[in-house]
Formats: C-alpha cells, structure tokens, sequence
C-alpha cells in the first residue's frame, strides 16, 4: 500500500498548495494546536466511525484520503491516514480489527498526544524560570518529547525545492517531510520553544489559541457563530456593555459614511474626519482611565465636529 506523505513549507506563507501535496506552514505550531483543541465526543467517534466504516471496502490510500477531505478537513484527514497508513503494525491488526475502528482508535491518539505536548509547553513557559519550584518538573514532562532515541526513530525529512507562490513567482523554498502525526508535532513544538511563543486559551470558545498582533489578546480569530470570530463578537459584547464605547462606534459610522459620501465634493473633509477621530481616541481613552467622565465623554460627542449629516446638510 502506498505511503502517505505531509510537506511542511518552513519559510513562506505565501506558497500555493501543490497537488494538495503541501500544507502551507502559516503560524508556528497550527496543527499541534488544531489536534489539541479536538474534543471529540462519543456521538463524533460514532460518526466517524460509521462514515470511514462505509468506505472502508476501498482498500487504497488515495481514495481514504479524497473521501476523508470531503468529509472533513484537509488536514485532520492527512494527519489521521498519515499515522494508519504508515503505522507497520496497521497490516498485523487489520485481519483482526475493522478499518473504521483503527481510524478511530488513531483519531483519539493523535489528539491526546498533541494535547499533553501542548499543556507541557504551556506548563514549562509559565514555570521556565529556574527560581519557580514548578520549573522542574515542567522541564522533565516537556523533555519526554524529545528524547534522543524517539527523535532517531522519528526523524523527518529537509529539502529544497522551487515552489510558486501566491504571486506566480518562483522561490526556493525549504520543506520538511514527515511520515506521522507525531513528526510534524515534534517540529512544531521546537519552534514554539525556540521562539518562546505565546500561548492563549480563548474567553469565548475556550479553545488554545497563539496571539498574532497582542500578547494580551483573550480571544481567538476562529469563526464562532454567524460567520464572526471569538474576537468580533467579543468586541461587540464590549461595545454593547459600555456606554461610551458603544456611543463612539456609533457616532463613528456616522461620520465615517457621511466622510465616503463627500470625499468629490468636500476635499477637506478627510483630513477633518481623521482629526477628529484622533481626538475622539483619546477622549475615549481619558473615560477608561478615569480622567474624563462619561457624561462629559457624550456631551463632547453631542458636539460638531466635521459635518455628519446632524447639523449640516450635505453639500
């Protein structure tokens, strides 16, 4: 039966996938925390258990795979046949234990795994300072993971290759080549070390997340409900609980629509637009730190600034 392979671009996150071959590397340990947030239930194990049962006749690689991406996503898919299918001891079990059940005891596996290695993480950059009590013990569960003969075993393949990008142009690119789940999630977990990278549990969805613009971000960018992020519908929660805020947003659109509208007309108007944006920042930031009141926050608002429609009409 053939091998199933997963490339990992290294250095751009610009490169198209190639023949569904490559899964491009955008954020420094995706996958370790895609499995790792999987909380799959009883009913979700039934699922997959009766839907890769139903297809199971098929003995091939390749159309597991299709079926599995059409059913689920690209990479849970290649991370679960990518450990069955070059698991040595799959042909041994297979006489003897259906193929959905195999699949399924994989799927448990390979999220548990990417689970323990991400709290290890967690547990040894909140306790890495050698003055913390804690701070052994997060080290000796973090180096399980890589110890010198499961690394041996286990390790994967760095080659160069000239790929497209997302441009039409094309860059030598670095690719590492892994035969199992637990290869990638190795590689991931070093360069999370190795770039001391923040790891956050999401407010909303509670699920782990790593900030890309503030290491105080509390919320996450996956879509939630309604086709909006963690991280919009916490800003909309904020806005709805703050008089001010909610006010500001508000009169913001306002002046902001009515700004669009006149930009051929009225050239000035821009530059009127972000003045008064700037000024309203800062009012709004004198109301969270206590130096402005809130009524006196509104009153200013209630004032003209550039022209909005409320106390001129439009040119």
């Amino acid at each position: 039966m053939q091998k199933l392979q997963l490339a990992i671009i290294e250095d751009n996150s610009n490169i198209k996938s190639l023949n569904g071959e490559i899964s491009v590397h955008k954020v420094c340990g995706e996958n370790l925390l895609y499995f790792a947030n999987l909380h799959i239930s009883e009913e979700k194990m039934q699922e997959i258990y009766d839907f890769v049962g139903s297809i199971s006749a098929e003995n091939n690689v390749e159309i597991y795979l299709k079926k599995m991406e059409e059913k689920y996503d690209t990479t849970i898919a290649r991370m679960f046949l990518m450990d069955l299918f070059n698991n040595k001891s799959y042909f041994k079990k297979k006489k003897n234990t259906p193929v959905a059940a195999l699949i399924c005891e994989n799927i448990n596996g390979i999220a548990c795994m990417a689970w323990m290695m991400l709290k290890s993480y967690i547990n040894y950059i909140q306790h890495k300072s050698p003055e913390d009590p804690k701070h052994a013990g997060a080290f000796l569960s973090l180096s399980i993971f890589f110890d010198e003969t499961l690394l041996c075993k286990l390790g994967h393949q760095r080659i160069f290759k000239f790929i497209e990008d997302s441009n039409g142009i094309y860059k030598l690119s670095s690719l590492c080549i892994f035969n199992s789940a637990l290869q990638v999630f190795l590689m991931e977990l070093q360069s999370l070390l190795n770039n001391s990278i923040t790891i956050k549990k999401c407010e909303n969805c509670k699920q782990y997340f790593i900030p890309m613009v503030r290491s105080d971000e509390i919320y996450c960018d996956n879509i939630f409900r309604n086709n909006k992020t963690c991280k919009q519908l916490g800003y909309e929660q904020k806005i709805n609980s703050n008089l001010a805020l909610k006010e500001y947003r508000r009169k913001y659109k306002a002046k902001n629509a009515f700004k669009n509208r006149n930009l051929s007309n009225k050239p000035q108007i821009q530059q009127e637009f972000d003045e008064w944006h700037q000024q309203a920042k800062v009012k709004l930031f004198e109301v969270e730190t206590g130096v402005l009141s809130e009524n006196e926050f509104l009153k200013w608002l209630d004032m003209e600034g550039i022209c909005d429609g409320k106390h001129n009409k439009e040119e």
